[in-house]
């Protein structure tokens, strides 16, 4: 039987576009590879940190903690004694809860901060923007959003200088996404003249008076001074100096010294101050360096040396 030529290539043709077809459905199943925008970083020729003292590791060791447990924070730095991220550990089970990545930007500040789970998925991240005289101007934070794909802004700060008299005073705005963005808090920090946080104030949206202020001082045998007792955490070039359980917090960012005590208040609608139970005060000990090696025995700060 004679197939002719024509019939010859009305099948060449069909075949083709059969195979052509059955390779283009086969490309379209295979999974496109995502791309973590986040994870991508291109480390800036920010300037080598001198050597110095550097917090290794942080002990906490209190019975009031979620489960019961202790938990310890582990810092690790890069070449340029920067930290390059830290992990945060259950000392009960010895497990990894996060890991906290830090990015500087070209002065060597810090540009965004980022926040593991066990698996390795960024849950949030911070953004943090200076002025010329390298400080904060806002800080923002990004959360995980509930498609698990992108991330949603779901608070940011702002803050500006001035002076209360002749003395340095700090306004921080805070704008949350539950707010809608639009009715920030308000916290003010005022200092003394040795430039330490000497008072925090905290208003409601578009208020005169504070709700609540905070007073800190430092303690000797005879009087409240402020020392010059060095802080754990003033080597790490953080913008965000005071550690929970497992990140960072903006808590006395601005302060030169460590944190010892504190009285907090509440105001009347006519603006009288009322105390808000006693005074609380924290008992450190020192090296002889005046490195901080302890907080009320549950607390432990230890450090370690980098050239």
């Amino acid at each position: 039987m004679k197939i002719s030529c024509y019939s010859l290539n009305i099948k060449n043709i069909v075949l083709f576009f059969m195979f052509a077809l059955l390779f283009s459905s086969c490309e379209e199943e295979e999974p496109v590879e995502k791309i973590d925008y986040l994870k991508l970083y291109n480390e800036p020729k920010y300037p080598q940190k001198a050597e110095g003292r550097f917090l290794k590791s942080i002990d906490y060791q209190l019975p009031d903690l979620p489960l019961e447990a202790g938990r310890k924070v582990e810092f690790f730095y890069n070449t340029k004694n920067y930290v390059d991220y830290f992990k945060i550990y259950s000392t009960e089970t010895d497990t990894v809860g996060r890991v906290v990545k830090i990015e500087y930007n070209i002065n060597g500040l810090v540009s965004r901060i980022k926040y593991f789970n066990p698996d390795s998925v960024i849950t949030s991240f911070e953004l943090f923007e200076y002025n010329g005289q390298r400080q904060i101007t806002r800080f923002s934070k990004y959360e995980l959003a509930a498609d698990m794909v992108k991330y949603e802004l779901a608070s940011f700060n702002k803050f500006s200088y001035g002076t209360d008299g002749k003395l340095p005073k700090i306004d921080e705005l805070r704008y949350e996404k539950s707010r809608n963005f639009d009715r920030p808090m308000k916290d003010t920090y005022l200092y003394n003249d040795k430039g330490n946080v000497r008072e925090k104030l905290n208003y409601e949206y578009d208020t005169k008076i504070p709700y609540s202020s905070t007073e800190y001082f430092y303690k000797d045998t005879t009087d409240f001074i402020y020392s010059d007792k060095k802080r754990p955490y003033e080597n790490l070039g953080l913008p965000l100096y005071k550690t929970s359980y497992d990140e960072f917090q903006l808590s006395e960012i601005f302060s030169v010294n460590q944190l010892i005590g504190f009285q907090n208040y509440t105001y009347e609608n006519s603006g009288e101050k009322i105390k808000a139970g006693e005074a609380q005060y924290h008992q450190m000990k020192y090296d002889s360096l005046n490195y901080p090696i302890s907080k009320d025995g549950n607390i432990f700060y230890n450090y370690v040396d980098l050239k």
